[in-house]
């Protein structure tokens, strides 16, 4: 028998505390790097691992370093196709449009002995030596100089197979690795939010501005192209790190029917921090901004880019997934384990197994308590179900049951949530 049957090999490697995730977060890049095949997504623990199938000086792994420091146990990581066109020619003098796109943000379009600016707009003669695109409809303008053509170099992303690769993962919160939401990558951002973030209802976190000295104005317009309850935006003035992906950690660790507002980052190296009137400024067009508060860098509140009042805030719009998701396990258990009669008695046990599912959001904190309104007792939901009397025979033999309505009420929010069900019962 050996001396010292257990052998403990040890490594120190500096990380963040792990903590519970309320979220599942994807990582996209899109450099080259690693051993993974593309468009493959991999759920990785370690930069270890990020390392291998990434490479250790990728996009992802930039994001995956700042992404672990806010004790992130787990996260899925993807890397796009990105194709990279060496030269193009492109006539000089007038508007033109790229063979490919959108145009990726990485690497960024490259013509020799001229400036390119961005737009989200039609491009127009932006001046001599210059250049104009717009990287969502590859529309290009440069300057006519000598007239003749110019070659351009730069690179389109496969989202449609990217996007494909993701439909099956249950993913909360996405990010895209080292792209500010700036005019550059205005193609990028437009494409995954209205392909892949909307339609999958993921929530986006994004950054904005990059170099640390960009004006209020140049890191807000950018930002206020998007009008998505699935995009939250932080302005910072930190150009070195990936502060979107921290916080998306950030935001992972907070159950979602949590206030984002003040929480802390860990991490950020800011070159400096935006006034109070700036920050206001920045609050009024829904864009979060990293503060220092009590010493600590800290998110300023967790707006999204959401239309009116509903969506205005991420623990609103995480609320509502989550209130759905349990009540669509709930019925979807019952559909599988139960005879259901299309009957009174059968729409009564759709009720009750639907205020179940509420009930147990209210023990852990995502509904109000029972609370007093004018001396009535008033519960943090409310479920109603149509009178069989009132169903059409169509849907009776369908065997669908419609305007199933539930109205739950948010702890610590003047707001409510209205969901409207309708499933299949019989069988």
């Amino acid at each position: 028998m050996p001396l010292d049957p257990v052998f403990i090999d040890t490594t120190i490697v500096a990380v963040g505390s792990k903590i519970p995730n309320y979220g599942t977060v994807l990582v996209i890049g899109r450099e080259a790097g690693g051993s993974a095949a593309d468009n493959t997504p991999m759920e990785l623990s370690n930069l270890t691992d990020v390392s291998t199938y990434f490479g250790g000086t990728s996009d992802i792994y930039l994001a995956a370093v700042e992404l672990f420091a806010q004790g992130v146990a787990s996260a899925y990581f993807v890397r796009a196709t990105n194709t990279d066109v060496a030269a193009e020619a492109v006539t000089m003098g007038s508007l033109q449009t790229l063979t490919n796109f959108p145009v990726a943000g990485v690497t960024a379009p490259v013509i020799a002995a001229h400036t390119i600016e961005y737009t989200s707009g039609v491009p127009t003669d932006p001046g001599a030596s210059k250049a104009m695109i717009n990287t969502l409809t590859g529309k290009i303008w440069v300057n006519v100089g000598g007239g003749g053509t110019v070659n351009i170099a730069y690179s389109y992303t496969d989202w449609t197979t990217l996007i494909t690769a993701l439909e099956d993962l249950n993913i909360d919160i996405a990010m895209l690795a080292m792209s500010p939401i700036t005019y550059l990558f205005y193609g990028d951002w437009y494409t995954m939010i209205n392909s892949y973030l909307d339609v999958s209802r993921v929530i986006g976190v994004g950054m904005g501005g990059w170099t640390g000295s960009e004006s209020v104005a140049d890191i807000s317009d950018p930002i206020t192209e998007f009008t998505t309850r699935h995009l939250v935006a932080f302005a910072h003035q930190d150009d070195t790190q990936d502060v979107a992906a921290m916080m998306a950690g950030v935001l992972s660790g907070v159950v979602p029917w949590d206030k984002l507002m003040w929480k802390t980052v860990t991490g950020v190296e800011m070159d400096a921090y935006f006034s109070k009137s700036n920050v206001a400024t920045f609050e009024a067009d829904n864009i979060n901004v990293i503060i220092n508060k009590s010493d600590l860098d800290r998110a300023s509140d967790g707006l999204t880019r959401g239309t009116g009042t509903l969506y205005e805030y991420v623990d609103i719009v995480r609320s509502q997934y989550y209130l759905e998701e349990l009540i669509i396990d709930r019925l979807s258990d019952l559909i599988a384990g139960t005879h259901i009669q299309y009957t009174p008695s059968g729409i009564a046990l759709v009720r009750s197994t639907v205020e179940a599912a509420c009930q147990d959001a209210v023990n852990v904190g995502a509904l109000r308590e029972p609370y007093l309104v004018n001396n009535m007792l008033t519960k943090g939901y409310d479920v109603e179900v149509p009178a069989y009397s009132t169903i059409s025979a169509a849907d009776k033999t369908a065997r669908i049951l419609r305007n199933v309505f539930v109205t739950a009420r948010l702890p610590g929010h003047i707001q409510e949530i209205r969901l409207n069900l309708t499933l299949e019962i019989g069988g």
